[in-house]
C-alpha cells in the first residue's frame, strides 16, 4: 500500500510540475494571438454557408450528429451562426471579451466545422484545431497583449500581478502540445495496423493517384517519387517514426526541436506532393511549440540594467 501510495505522489508530483511549472504570460498570449489570428485568416474567406443548402439526400450524419439526429440547418439561421463564429475567432486573435470569444469559436467550431465532415468524407484537418482551442478558453490567456488588458489598464481596474512566473500561463500551453502529440501519434499508429503502409506500393500508388486527381495542380516531382520504390519506402518509414515519436517531444525539449520540425517538414511535403491540406491552416497548430518569450528577449533591444523575469533556459521550454 505504501509503494502504492509513493507512486502516485510522485506521478502527482511529476504532472503538477510539468503541467504548472511557473512562466511569464508571454508565450501563452503570444499563441493565442497568432494561433486565433491565423484560424480566422483561414476560414474568414471560406463561405461555410453554403452548407445549409447541400440537398438532405448527401447529408450523411456521423458523430453527435447522428447520436442527436442534427439535421441541415436553417440558410438564413446557419447564416449568422457563421458569421458569430468568425467573429468569435477573430475577438480571441485580439483578446477582447477573451473567455466569451474563445468558448464561442469552440463550441460553433464543433458544430460548423463537424457539418462540413457530414457530406460523406471526413475532413481531417480541422479536429484538432478545434480541440486546441478549448486550453484557452479556461486559461488567463488574456492578462497581456490583448484589448481586454488594454481596457482594463484605462479604465484603472487593478490587474494582477503579470510579472510574477505562475502555472496558470504554462497549463494551456502544455495541454494544447500534449493534444497535438496524441494527435500524430494516434495517426502513426493508424499506419502501423498491417502491413498496408509499409510493406507495400501504397505511397507509390498515392503520388500517382493524387497527380491525377482534378482538383490538383501538382508538379511532376510525386510522379518521379512513385518511379523510386526504395525512395518511397524510405519515405513511408519516416513518416511512422515522426509521427509516433512526437510523443517524445513532450518530455524533451531536443526531442522537440527534432521531431516537431521534423513533422511540419513532413505536413509541408504532403502539401506540395499530394495536395494535401494545401491551405496549411494545420500551421496553427505549431504555434504552441514556438517560444515566444524567448524570442522576443533575443531580438527586442533591452536596456542594460533591464532583467528578464526568467531565466533564458526556462525561456526556452515553452
Amino acid at each position: 500500500m505504501n509503494n502504492s501510495t509513493s507512486s502516485i505522489q510522485w506521478l502527482q508530483q511529476h504532472v503538477s510540475g510539468y503541467l504548472f511549472r511557473p512562466t511569464s504570460p508571454t508565450n501563452l498570449a503570444f499563441t493565442r494571438f497568432f494561433f486565433f489570428g491565423y484560424l480566422a485568416f483561414c476560414y474568414l474567406p471560406l463561405h461555410f454557408e453554403d452548407l445549409a443548402f447541400v440537398p438532405k439526400e448527401l447529408f450523411f450524419p456521423i458523430s453527435f450528429f447522428k447520436w442527436f439526429h442534427i439535421r441541415t440547418p436553417d440558410p438564413s439561421t446557419f447564416y449568422y451562426v457563421c458569421i458569430i463564429w468568425k467573429s468569435a475567432l477573430v475577438l480571441s486573435c485580439l483578446g477582447l471579451f477573451t473567455r466569451i470569444s474563445t468558448l464561442t469559436a469552440f463550441t460553433l467550431s464543433i458544430y460548423v466545422l463537424g457539418l462540413a465532415s457530414c457530406l460523406g468524407k471526413i475532413d481531417h484537418r480541422d479536429g484538432l484545431l478545434v480541440l486546441l482551442m478549448l486550453p484557452f478558453a479556461f486559461s488567463s490567456c488574456s492578462d497581456i497583449w490583448s484589448l481586454d488588458a488594454f481596457i482594463r489598464y484605462i479604465s484603472g481596474k487593478k490587474d494582477r500581478d503579470v510579472s510574477t512566473p505562475s502555472g496558470e500561463y504554462n497549463w494551456p500551453l502544455k495541454l494544447g502540445q500534449v493534444l497535438f502529440a496524441i494527435g500524430f501519434f494516434t495517426a502513426g499508429m493508424t499506419k502501423l495496423r498491417g502491413t498496408g503502409w509499409l510493406f507495400s506500393d501504397k505511397l507509390k500508388y498515392t503520388f500517382i493517384l493524387h497527380h491525377y486527381l482534378p482538383d490538383r495542380d501538382l508538379s511532376d516531382f510525386g510522379l518521379y517519387v512513385a518511379q523510386i520504390p526504395l525512395l518511397c519506402a524510405t519515405l513511408a518509414l519516416l513518416t511512422v517514426i515522426i509521427e509516433t515519436g512526437v510523443p517524445l517531444a513532450i518530455f524533451s525539449r531536443k526531442a522537440a526541436l527534432f521531431f516537431v520540425p521534423s513533422l511540419f517538414a513532413l505536413q509541408v511535403g504532403n502539401a506540395f506532393l499530394l495536395g494535401v491540406h494545401w491551405d496549411v491552416r494545420w500551421a496553427s497548430a505549431y504555434m504552441f511549440w514556438v517560444p515566444w518569450s524567448f524570442l522576443i528577449h533575443k531580438f527586442r533591444p533591452t536596456p542594460a540594467n533591464h532583467s528578464s523575469n526568467e531565466p533564458a533556459a526556462a525561456q526556452l521550454l515553452v
